[in-house]
């Protein structure tokens, strides 16, 4: 069994890397929604790139949206971003109005022509979530776009960052059982207790980042409080737009990473 970013999944269910799941042996797939599982993969876990800024900013409000964010006149400071299309070219587009629910398939003309603007104010392309969380957290940037795991652990050594869900991009991992393993049935059934709600509302006892099963929420293990602090949760899910792993796995997708470094080299 392996555990992936969905869009790597679904990459390699085109080049025959995985078994066909059976229902019979993962019943709880039915659980998740149709946009979360396909015949060879499982989502069941998930983060949020968010926008996270410094509380201790002065002369500007805090940036709330991706426009703020480009918005350097009216939110002045140093910016970054990820060394990444992914979903990069998800908060440029809301940057320029696009709703979230409104992104597929992505505008990647649109996307990129809204990048040029902000390229110029962007202190720092970064590459990892610790460098993403270092920057935010020592203050070389007052802005950033990051993961919500790595924004929690800085506020939880008492850096002065905040971050919203509003206009986040949830993306998600996903598990699927490696083609022609020899304990097939044994990876089937792993792969269908990681994803029922019993063990699924375990996941935020451990970690920030949220369960994919909707009943994990209904079990009552999961409180109201934490709720509101998982990207997952339905209030916000809401308010985020759900990354599209099916359209970054098509070719278009893949026409966009390349042309993601052209970008990102040019002066």
């Amino acid at each position: 069994m392996v555990d992936l970013p969905t869009g790597d999944c679904l990459r390699g269910e085109k080049e025959g890397l995985f078994e066909k799941l059976d229902p019979a042996l993962v019943p709880n797939a039915a659980q998740l929604p149709p946009e979360l599982r396909d015949d060879y993969s499982v989502g069941y876990i998930s983060y949020s790139t968010v926008l996270a800024y410094r509380t201790d900013a002065k002369g500007h409000p805090a940036p709330k949206t991706w426009a703020d964010f480009w918005n350097t006149e009216a939110f002045p400071g140093a910016r970054s971003l990820r060394n990444l299309p992914r979903p990069t070219l998800e908060i440029a587009l809301m940057a320029d109005g696009v709703a979230p629910d409104k992104l597929y398939p992505l505008d990647v003309d649109r996307a990129f022509r809204k990048l040029e603007q902000i390229k110029p104010h962007i202190q720092t392309w970064w590459t990892s979530g610790g460098q993403s969380a270092q920057l935010i957290a020592d203050g070389e940037v007052d802005m950033i776009q990051a993961w919500n795991g790595r924004i929690t652990a800085v506020q939880a050594d008492g850096a002065p960052v905040a971050f919203d869900y509003n206009q986040g991009v949830l993306e998600t991992n996903s598990l699927c059982v490696l083609k022609g393993t020899t304990h097939r049935e044994a990876a089937m059934k792993f792969v269908n207790e990681a994803i029922s709600a019993r063990l699924q509302a375990a996941l935020p006892q451990i970690i920030d980042y949220g369960p994919l099963n909707p009943k994990a929420f209904d079990t009552g293990s999961i409180s109201a409080e934490r709720a509101a602090q998982l990207p997952s949760s339905p209030q916000n899910m809401a308010r985020q737009a759900l990354l599209s792993a099916q359209w970054w796995a098509s070719d278009a997708g893949e026409q966009a990473e390349r042309r993601w470094l052209t970008f990102v080299q040019a002066k």
